[in-house]
């Protein structure tokens, strides 16, 4: 108990202790003042009364402590909540995406196998939901001149045009051995490009025709009528 009193009246001491020494260091200071002007001025007679006030708080320490500590909870608060304002969470910055375009080459036929370019933009970071992958873009891009095709999404990152009416020729049969390919590999091999291009759009055939070079190459009639038969025996499958 004699320590719950003496915190309960711990701030009225605290300002009756504030009061006196305000007062003993202006009555020290004015007394200090006339001594160093006694030399040019003459002796003074100075009396220092108290202010207002510090004759209410002498009244009243109480309701003066009360006050005083409530000006400091409102300031120790306010000091924190300045503080919790400028540290708080801030949403996170959205993420600058800049694209490039990737201009088509021009296609070199004379090079095997034969690669086809595509016009194309590439984007700095994700610019696409994953569910739009895939699927054909009907809105929002528009080029000049007009070209009549189709954009699609390859990834979240990447969107490619494919011209209307153009088809994409997959020369995965080879003319160079006689060996058959795989049919269920091609058909894999097609469907792994209807990822990027639609399928109407996709044909096959043999990789070049079978006399690539002066002598031709190292196949019969009868293993060249196999490998056209495959071509078509696995279109037929494809597209019906």
């Amino acid at each position: 108990m004699d320590l719950l009193r003496f915190l309960l009246k711990l701030p009225e001491r605290l300002v009756r202790a504030l009061v006196f020494v305000t007062g003993w260091m202006l009555g020290l200071l004015g007394r200090l003042a006339a001594r160093l002007l006694r030399p040019v001025v003459g002796d003074m007679n100075m009396s220092w009364y108290a202010p207002e006030w510090m004759l209410a708080v002498r009244r009243e320490p109480r309701k003066w402590a009360t006050a005083l500590a409530g000006v400091a909870v409102i300031a120790v608060g306010g000091w924190y909540g300045w503080h919790w304002w400028k540290n708080r969470p801030h949403p996170p910055e959205p993420v600058k995406i800049t694209w490039q375009v990737h201009e088509p080459a021009v296609t070199d036929y004379t090079k095997q196998p034969i690669v086809i370019d595509n016009l194309q933009l590439d984007f700095s970071a994700s610019a696409a939901p994953i569910e739009r992958v895939g699927k054909p873009v009907t809105a929002g891009i528009t080029m000049q001149p007009v070209v009549k095709g189709e954009w699609t999404w390859v990834d979240d990152k990447t969107l490619r045009f494919v011209p209307a009416g153009k088809c994409v020729v997959l020369g995965l049969v080879t003319t160079k051995r006689p060996q058959l390919e795989d049919r269920d590999l091609l058909k894999r091999r097609i469907e792994e490009a209807s990822r990027y291009v639609d399928i109407d759009q996709l044909c096959l055939s043999p990789q070049c025709g079978f006399s690539s070079t002066v002598e031709g190459n190292r196949l019969t009639i009868a293993e060249q009528r196999q490998k056209l038969e495959l071509v078509v025996q696995t279109a037929a499958e494809v597209w019906g």
